[in-house]
Order: structure tokens, then C-alpha cells, then sequence
């Protein structure tokens, strides 16, 4: 049986290369080979697979602290230049040998071979290089010419064994491969389902398996770049080769060699169409591509087999006198392979998100003087909390208390209940963070804490988000949401650690011992009693690690039984009668609120023939609802098919006081027939209902009454779900893609969502109005809909707003469960005269009007992305921090279009030298902002680099509509003609040129490099400024000029 040893970093993603690693492995171990895999660590996301490969009994794991290595392999195939330490030593000790092959990608750090071409080409037999591109490198570096051989992305045979000879058919799904979703493709998705085209997006940095060539296959277009293109085109599937907003459009005979010989890289690409462009050249070039896969497909095969290509590659004499490896040339792989292990992996990672999070010095520096011009915001100490725990651990956490930025006033230990109290009555600090030994602190946390008190100091309690660090694998993060006082009922969400000002502390009357496990969210609640729940604040930073889960706590003996008599106990205080009763799962149950009252309820639904949905809602309503006190208020919006009229006049004439046919004859307006039936209901609760809803649940109704009768309670929704129990609609997220968006639409049934949301009632901004309860004096205070502004769409939206404006909370409540088509009302778009979905300009009103008013949502986290998949970490603000108090500096939003090149140079060193002197605070991104990242920062001034597209224009104007900030276009290059040496020069198609003067006259200024440029560009704007490109001092200041 031959052998290979494979020497990867790691296996921790399914990024290109730990993808090609594994395919390599399993078309080995299929043709009876012995696999080695030497690596570093295996990432809990590759583990299943790496499993499935050892299942065989011929695949190996070689790690620095298991496994033996053998004394001669067939062959040592490296990936970039990586030698785990003990593959160095047994090579430097000749106790193992082989025929090298050395893999490289792309990586600068890979292609220019850090440890030197000379050593490469004296240990390999054969270097692999990706495209004509990479070897043409390659042969600049040094390799031998003889040696190198290309090896581009490579398909397994299971993508060639799919492949079917299809019929072109209609367009009709697409799939976007990326690992993020910014807002602009986001509004090509929406302009696509407009033309009843879908595309849906696999989110590359969330990739937790392989990606099976049946599934892929079921799509009619791949927009993507690099290694699934040739799988796409093997598949028979058109590309649409595309790199996040930048595009060439489909592959084709044309094109095809080109990109190849750059390994299908879209990185150059600098088209940047518009929403309604993208849609044109998806359609309008689909035939012809897909009649050209189809065409190629055997060609397709034949060039990108992985098998065919492997067996090639490994066709070699076997090696007679291995090479021995001097300790120069040790030392040279291991430095390179220690730099390897350090660099991130290729999906943005956990870790690169927590380092980006840390402040700079010099925002440091501010925050120290904002804490001295504060100085009782500033004052806080830190309680060792240290019942039950050990000595190593109290001691773990002093220290890092210690070494804090901001010195502690006091750092204590605490044992009980009492010691607390009396640390609380007597502390020298204004607050103090109780914090359980065995956490450490973040070096910053009390500095933020101190920051966060300056801008809320109404609040007397904080807590903020933790991470877990697990050994050899990415800190596992716990983000949580802002006050969520329904999700704080059901469970302790804002964990143990929490800064407690003293003298609130003492005037609420301290902490009870009845309460030992949760004395702190009991004295929460007494709080929360006596001032509102503005007591409560979150600061959304993990400041706090911990060596097992957030959750953990919540296990020990008791502490839920505790908090559930806390909430039961404030609610007594408030002269509410409530009870907990079994839930959706064992550890959350459900908190029930009853209620003497039982008032009538009127339940208005708008309709518009329809006739089976309409009967099917009503017989559904009327058979199953328990809840009796009930009217149904039909509006009927100018119904015309028989079976639909005979149904409402049937109705009407059984003259029942129960049932109500109202007449709206007038354009189909939800808001403004909502507002009209409120007129008339006798009951003191309304209920808005969609005529494509049918009852599932007989409690539906008294579910939502339950809350609607609470006096804090603003409106209540239910969850709505598909016929197969998937979600239809979890509330509504607001401050999130073009501004609001439907939370968990399409989850499965059994999905429990970010904090247990599904599970449990909480709050949010808006909920459906297909299913949403109110009390009547609560819609009439409002003056009931704003009609005139938002007449189809986000009426739901616009009260739930104003109602968290006035104070009131919004839940929304799974209890409640409702089945829900979805849109029934609107299908027919060209009879009724509205548009199937919201539009861009729905969504333009909504900003226009709330602006930052969206982002306080109390279901969703500031850091967490707002364009892309919702309730993940977002790489695009990770390096945005609030301004600082009372804005005393500009705050800027800098986007730079690449790390290396003139985004460093242009903008990443002056946006820092800027900041370290005071100049400026705010943050940078490597993405075009989105309009909601925007309204979230409220910039003054907006830098945008290098823009060429047309849909610039319309993207400049979403962001005037939330900020106020100066736009300032930034260029390096007189785009209407490429300098010869701009490697991107072939990639500016001349149709950009048309829509690059509406793009210069949207900035309020342009800044260039020269002088030149400046002259070339002043036709476009009158106002033109000149920044020169510098050396960084810091960089290039220690060099000396030899000519003196």
C-alpha cells in the first residue's frame, strides 16, 4: 500500500485548502493509498469529516503530541511551506524521508517562498503551482522550470459522476457562494425576487460541512470566484464570476482563459454595477452561457478531474538519495511554519474579531481623560465573588483586576451575601463589578465600563458580553442583547458579572439573602421597581473570559428555581398575578400572567376575494379559538369573484352580533382599513389579522392577551409559521439590512434561535401585522397607523416604533402560534395595484423618517452583522467604536479597498497617524458601509475610496438619508485611463465611464494624489483637494538615503 504524508498548518475552516487536503485524501484512501495527515490541530468544523476519512483504517493523524512518524513515505506532499516541528526533526535527524511535493496557492506568503527557492527546489521532486499566473511567480522567485507543474482548483469525481445533460430552463435560482453578504447584493436579492428570480446565499464563513454536488446542482447559476468555479462548470451550472460587489459577469469562451490563468480570482475586478444592472446581465446572458457549459462539460471534466490530476502528479521516479536538511535550512521552515500557525485562518475568525475590538492607545488615552473630566463615572471597584470557589481561582482573577487600565478604587473578596452589602455600604468606589473568581478581565473593561456609565448615567446596573476560551480552538462568544426585560423573566440572560452602583444599591435596600444564587437580578427587579427599566444597560463588548460556557452557571443546583421566584416575587410587587408553568423545553418554562379581566376582543380582518383562503381563516378562527369574548370585523376591500361575494353576503345576512362585514371601497390601503375598522370595534382589544392565516392553536388568542392586558405592554405578536412549522415570521429586526427585517424567517420548527428566542416570549421593536394584538386606547393614543406614509408596508413597523419611543415594550410570544401563508392578500399585483414585497422606496421611508432611531432594538446586538446573516459577528464594524462622550473629536468612516496596496497607504496609515495625534475617532472598514453600519456610527464625514459603478450614486444617497455626514470621494488613479502599471487596468470596462461623473457630483469633495490628477478631474467637481501620498515614519523612518 504506498504511503503520503500530508504537512498542513491546520485544519480549522473549510477554507480552499483544507477543502483540497481532504478531497486529496479521499481520492487516495478510495485508490488504496495510506494517508498521513501531519498537522497542528483539527478545528471542531473539519472534525466530522476527518472522522468519516479515519473511519476507513487507512488515514492517520500525526499531531506535535500524538501519532509516530514513519521511517520513509512514498511521498511528503507540503501545503505553503508548513513542517510541523516534529516533521523537521525527524527530518533533520534522517529517521523519516520521502519525495517532496510542495503545494502552493495564492498567498504572498506562499508564492515568494519565505524560506527561500533554493532550498525548495533542493528537497521537492515536483512544485505545484495553481494557475499560469502563480507560476509565472514562482519562476520569479527561483523554482527550477523543470520542477514546476500546474495544479489548478481541482473537482472531485463526485461532481463529475452528478452531472446530467439538462435543458436550459428558465432562470429561476441562483446561489451566491461568499462569506459575507453585504447590503448592495442584498438589494440585488431583493430586485431579483422582483422579477421571480431567488437568489440565496451560502455563507462561506459559517460552512460546518461538504458541500454536496446534487445540492449545487439544483441551482441554475453559481455566482461565485476561485475553487467553485470549476465545480460549478463541471456541474453543467453557469458562473457568474462575481467578488462581493464587483463583477465580470458569465464565463464563456471569451473570457474563460483568462481567469483561469488567474485561478478564476475575482479580487481584481473593479465593475461595480448597479441593483437593476446585475439583474440585466444575470438574464440576459443566462441562455448563452448555459448553452456554452453545456457544450464544454466533457472538456470541463477532463481539465479539472482531481483524480485524473493527482495520479499525474504523483507519476515520479521514486526518490534514491534523500535530501538532509542543514540546521539553516531547519531554522528557515520553522520560522515560516510558526508565521503560518499565527496568521489567521481564511474565513474571518473569532479571534481576528476580538482583536479587532481592542482600542488603540490613543483612543485609550481619551477615554483616561473622559474618566478624569468624570471622575464618579470613573471610580469603580472590583468584588472577588469567591463562594464556592478556590484559592488558585480567586487569585487568577485579582491579578487580572490588577492590570487593569483603569485602576480599580478597591478590589475585594466576597464569601456572602453580607460581605457584599457591606462592601456596598461602605466602598470608597461609586460602583463596583461583582465578578465570580475564575474570570479575567479584558485589559480595558473597567476603562469601557467607565466609558459606558458617562454615556448612561441613569443606569445603576450593567452588565456586557464574555467569551470562553477553549484550548487549540477559536473563544467561543457570548453576545448578548440589549435590555430584553421579557427574556429576562424567562432566564437570567445577562450573566453573572454585573456593575452595580453603590448608592442605587443601598437606597433599594441592598441585596436579600433569600436570593443567595441570584441576589443581584433580585435587587434588578427592586430597582427596576422604583426608577423603570432605564436602570438596566448594556456595554456590547466581551470585556469578560471565563474557562467554561456563559450558560454553565445557570445549571448549578437551585439558581433557576431562584430566579424563576425572583420574577414571581417583583411581579407580586407590581400587584401582577403570575405563575410558571412547563415551557417548550424543561429549562425554560413558560411564565403565564392572570388576568380577572376578560374584555372583548375585536378581531378585524382585511380582505379581497380570495374566497378559500377568507372561509378557510374564518372556520378556523370560529372552530378552534377558546377565548370567546370576540368580534371578526371583515373588511372587505371591493371583493368582485362570485364565490368571495356570496361568502361576505352569506355571512352578513346570518345577521350574527358575533361577525361584522365592513365595506372599504377605496385602492387597497392595510394601514388606513386598519384604521377605519378601529373606529368601530366594540371591544377594548384589537386583533389585526391576515385573511391567509388559519388557527392552529385554540390558546392563540388568550396567549396574546395574556400580554396585551399588561400595562407596560405596547403590542404583542405571534409566531407565524409555514403549513410544515417552519418560521414565517419572528418579529421584526429593526436597524438590520435596509433597515428592517424579518427575524428567523424559514427556521426549522424545532429551532431554538439566538438566546432561545423561539422558545420564549421577549421584546422587539415592530412585530407582523399579520398577527398582532393591542389594546384599543393604546392604538387610538397613537393616533392608530400613520395611513398616509406607509399605506402597504411598515405601518406594522412604523407603530411598533412609536410605541417603543413612548416607553412601551413589544413582545412577541411563540406561545401564541399561528399558520400563515404570507402576502395572500397582495399575489395578484396587478389587480390590486401593490407590490408583492416591500420596495426599495418602502424601505427609503422607513430610514428617512426613524434614521437611528432603527438601531434600538432590544432583541439584537450593535456588533452583530447588519447586512449578510443576521445574528452573527460582523467583520464590517468590528473596527467602529462609539464616539467618544460628548463628541469632542471628527468622527470618520474610512473604507479602504485592500490592505496592502493604496487602501494602506492611502487610507489605513493616515486614518491612524490622524488618530493617534487626536485628529480624528471613529473607524475603518475594508466594505462599501451600509446604510444601517452608517446610521449606527453617525459619522461626520464619510470616505469612500476608489468608487467606479454605477450603483454608487443611489448608495450615496441611502447614506444621506441616516447621517449627516460629508461624503469624500478618495482616487489614486485617473480611472478614465489606467496608468499601464495598475494591475487592474484591464478590468474597467468602458460602459463605467458613463456613471463615473454622477459619481464624483455626489461627494461633497474629491481628494487625489497630484496635481495632475486634480487638473484631470476638475471637469467633474468643483471642489478637489490634493494629498500626496507619504511614507509611514513608523515604517520607512529608520532607513538613511545612501546618496546622503
Amino acid at each position: 500500500m504506498p504511503e503520503i504524508l500530508i504537512s498542513v498548518d491546520k485544519l480549522d475552516a473549510w477554507s480552499a485548502s483544507c477543502t483540497e487536503v481532504l478531497d486529496i485524501a479521499d481520492a487516495l484512501l478510495r485508490r488504496e493509498w495510506h494517508v498521513i495527515l501531519c498537522t497542528s490541530f483539527i478545528g471542531k468544523r473539519l472534525q466530522p469529516e476527518v472522522a468519516r476519512l479515519q473511519a476507513t483504517g487507512a488515514l492517520t493523524i500525526v499531531t506535535e503530541n500524538a501519532g509516530e512518524l514513519a521511517a520513509r513515505y512514498d511521498v511528503i506532499w507540503v501545503v505553503k511551506g508548513f513542517f510541523s516541528e516534529k516533521l523537521l526533526t525527524a527530518l533533520h535527524e534522517q529517521k523519516t524521508a520521502g519525495s517532496f511535493i510542495f503545494r502552493h496557492y495564492s498567498d504572498y506568503n506562499d508564492l515568494y517562498i519565505p524560506w527561500g527557492a533554493e532550498l525548495e527546489n533542493a528537497l521537492a521532486t515536483r512544485v505545484l503551482g495553481l494557475s499560469a499566473f502563480t507560476q509565472t511567480i514562482l519562476l520569479q522567485t527561483g523554482i527550477q522550470e523543470d520542477k514546476l507543474h500546474l495544479m489548478p482548483w481541482l473537482v472531485p469525481d463526485a461532481y463529475c459522476d452528478v452531472y446530467a445533460n439538462r435543458e436550459v430552463q428558465a432562470l429561476r435560482r441562483i446561489l451566491y457562494i461568499a462569506d459575507k453578504m453585504s447590503a448592495e447584493m442584498y438589494e440585488v436579492q431583493q430586485r431579483a425576487a422582483q422579477s421571480q428570480i431567488r437568489i440565496e446565499w451560502l455563507d462561506l464563513s459559517a460552512q460546518s460541512g461538504r458541500i454536496e454536488p446534487e445540492w449545487l446542482a439544483g441551482y441554475d447559476v453559481i455566482i461565485t470566484d476561485e475553487q467553485y468555479v470549476p465545480k460549478a462548470l463541471v456541474l453543467g451550472v453557469p458562473v457568474f464570476l462575481a467578488h462581493g460587489n464587483y463583477v465580470e459577469g458569465y464565463l464563456s469562451d471569451t473570457n474563460l482563459a483568462h481567469y483561469e490563468a488567474n485561478y478564476f480570482s475575482g479580487v481584481n475586478l473593479r465593475f461595480c454595477p448597479g441593483a437593476d444592472e446585475w439583474i440585466q446581465l444575470l438574464t440576459d446572458g443566462y441562455d448563452d452561457a448555459s448553452k456554452w457549459v453545456q457544450k464544454n462539460h466533457q472538456t470541463f471534466v477532463s481539465r479539472w478531474s482531481l483524480e485524473q490530476n493527482i495520479l499525474a502528479a504523483l507519476d515520479f521516479p521514486v526518490l534514491q538519495s534523500p535530501y538532509t536538511l542543514s540546521e539553516k535550512d531547519r531554522y528557515a521552515l520553522a520560522f515560516h511554519s510558526k508565521a503560518l500557525l499565527l496568521q489567521q485562518s481564511e474565513n474571518y475568525s473569532i479571534t481576528r474579531w476580538i482583536k479587532d475590538r481592542h482600542i488603540t492607545n490613543a483612543r485609550r488615552e481619551a477615554l483616561h481623560a473622559c474618566a478624569d473630566a468624570f471622575p464618579d463615572s470613573a471610580r469603580l471597584g472590583v468584588v472577588i465573588l469567591a463562594q464556592n470557589k478556590t484559592t488558585e481561582e480567586c487569585q487568577i482573577t485579582r491579578a487580572s483586576a490588577l492590570a487593569q487600565s483603569l485602576v480599580p478604587i478597591s478590589v475585594e473578596v466576597a464569601h456572602s451575601v453580607s460581605d457584599i452589602n457591606a462592601l456596598l455600604e461602605h466602598s470608597p468606589a461609586q460602583a463596583l463589578l461583582m465578578l465570580p473568581a475564575g474570570y479575567t478581565l479584558s485589559d480595558d473593561a473597567l476603562l469601557r465600563f467607565a466609558e459606558h456609565r458617562i454615556h448612561h448615567p441613569e443606569a445603576s446596573v450593567a452588565y456586557c458580553d464574555e467569551m470562553m476560551v477553549a484550548e487549540n480552538d477559536e473563544p467561543i462568544v457570548t453576545l448578548r442583547p440589549g435590555v430584553n426585560i421579557d427574556l429576562l423573566r424567562s432566564k437570567p440572560y445577562i450573566g453573572q458579572a454585573l456593575l452595580i452602583d453603590c448608592h442605587a444599591a443601598k437606597a433599594a435596600g441592598g441585596l436579600d439573602p433569600l436570593f443567595a444564587c441570584t441576589p443581584f437580578i433580585d435587587l434588578l427587579w427592586r430597582l427596576v421597581e422604583l426608577q423603570g427599566t432605564g436602570v438596566l444597560t448594556h456595554v456590547p463588548e466581551v470585556l469578560l473570559c471565563n474557562s467554561e460556557p456563559a450558560q454553565r452557571w445557570t445549571e448549578l443546583p437551585g439558581l433557576m428555581e431562584q430566579h424563576r421566584n425572583g420574577v414571581l416575587a417583583h411581579l407580586t410587587r407590581l400587584g401582577i398575578s403570575a405563575s410558571y408553568e412547563p415551557g417548550a423545553v424543561k429549562a425554560l418554562p413558560r411564565l403565564r400572567y392572570h388576568w380577572d379581566a376578560q374584555p372583548m376582543v375585536s378581531i378585524i380582518i382585511p380582505t379581497r376575494d380570495r374566497f378559500a383562503l377568507l372561509k378557510n381563516c374564518i372556520e378556523s378562527l370560529m372552530e378552534k379559538t377558546r377565548y370567546a369574548r370576540y368580534e371578526l370585523m371583515i373588511v372587505d376591500n371591493q371583493s368582485v369573484e362570485s364565490d368571495a361575494c356570496q361568502f361576505l353576503n352569506d355571512l352578513a345576512n346570518l345577521g350574527l352580533e358575533q361577525v361584522r362585514i365592513l365595506r372599504y371601497d377605496a385602492p387597497f390601503n392595510f394601514a388606513e382599513m386598519g384604521n377605519a375598522a378601529a373606529q368601530q370595534a366594540r371591544g377594548d382589544v384589537l386583533v389585526f389579522l391576515d385573511n391567509d392565516c388559519e388557527i392552529i392553536d385554540g390558546a392563540w388568542l388568550e396567549a396574546l392577551l395574556e400580554h396585551a392586558l399588561r400595562p407596560e405592554v405596547g403590542v404583542v405578536g405571534a409566531r407565524l409559521e409555514f403549513k410544515d412549522g417552519r418560521v414565517q415570521h419572528g418579529g421584526y429586526l429593526t436597524g438590520v439590512q435596509n433597515g428592517v427585517e424579518v427575524a428567523f424567517a424559514g427556521a426549522g420548527g424545532a429551532d431554538s434561535g439566538f438566546q432561545d428566542y423561539l422558545y420564549v416570549p421577549h421584546n422587539v421593536t415592530a412585530v407582523s401585522g399579520s398577527c398582532m394584538m393591542l389594546r384599543k386606547e393604546v392604538f387610538f393614543a397613537l393616533n392608530g397607523f400613520t395611513q398616509e406614509r406607509y399605506p402597504v408596508y411598515f405601518a406594522d413597523v412604523d407603530l411598533g416604533i412609536r410605541l417603543q419611543k413612548q416607553g412601551y415594550l413589544n413582545v412577541w410570544t411563540p406561545c401564541s402560534r399561528v399558520q400563515h401563508m404570507g402576502g395572500a392578500t397582495r399575489l395578484l399585483a396587478d389587480k390590486y395595484h401593490v407590490p408583492e414585497r416591500p420596495m426599495l422606496e418602502h424601505y427609503a421611508q422607513l430610514r428617512n423618517e426613524w434614521k437611528s432611531e432603527l438601531l434600538i432594538d432590544p432583541s439584537y446586538h450593535p456588533l452583530m452583522q447588519k447586512s449578510g446573516a443576521l445574528f452573527t459577528l460582523s467583520e464590517n464594524s468590528a473596527r467602529l467604536h462609539t464616539p467618544l462622550p460628548g463628541r469632542p473629536l471628527p468622527v470618520v468612516l474610512a473604507h479602504h479597498v485592500d490592505w496592502n496596496g493604496c487602501g494602506h497607504h492611502r487610507v489605513m496609515q493616515p486614518f491612524k497617524a490622524m488618530e493617534r495625534h487626536h485628529m480624528l475617532e471613529g473607524g475603518m472598514m475594508n466594505s462599501i458601509p451600509s446604510v444601517m453600519e452608517a446610521a449606527q456610527l453617525q459619522p461626520d464625514v464619510i470616505v469612500l475610496e476608489s468608487l467606479t459603478g454605477s450603483r454608487f450614486p443611489n448608495i450615496i444617497k441611502q447614506l444621506r438619508e441616516v447621517c449627516n455626514a460629508k461624503v469624500i470621494i478618495e482616487y489614486d488613479d485617473f480611472l478614465l485611463n489606467v496608468p499601464l502599471k495598475n494591475g487592474n487596468r484591464d478590468n474597467y470596462p468602458q460602459h463605467m465611464v458613463k456613471s463615473f461623473r454622477k459619481i464624483l457630483e455626489s461627494a461633497d469633495r474629491i481628494v487625489v494624489s497630484t496635481a495632475p490628477l486634480a487638473e484631470a478631474y476638475s471637469r467633474f467637481h468643483h471642489d478637489i483637494r490634493i494629498a500626496q501620498n507619504r511614507l509611514a515614519p513608523d515604517q520607512w523612518g529608520h532607513l538613511l538615503s545612501q546618496r546622503g
